[in-house]
């Protein structure tokens, strides 16, 4: 039962460090385009920019759907999110 917790930890803790990547590669190719969290937030159909600050931080796992619309909007191919990992 313990090596489960334990298996079960390391990918939980495996699937934070992905999001925080995921987040890191969005923030650094929107700073790229110069558009704010405000600014991305708003062409997503958000009234509040803390939505992108916590797919950005990782604490928030944003949906494919918004993950797709995200590329759109920078002009980025779906792939380009994830080339970091």
């Amino acid at each position: 039962m313990e090596k489960n917790i334990d298996k079960k930890s390391r990918k939980l803790i495996q699937r934070k460090a992905e999001l925080r990547k995921l987040g890191f590669t969005i923030a650094r190719l929107r700073e790229e385009r110069n558009i704010t969290q405000s600014e991305l937030a708003t062409m997503l159909g958000y009234t509040n920019p803390a939505h992108v600050s916590r797919f950005e931080s990782g604490n928030k796992a944003p949906s494919m759907l918004i993950l797709f619309e995200i590329a759109d909007i920078l002009e980025v191919s779906i792939k380009d999110f994830f080339s970091e990992f």
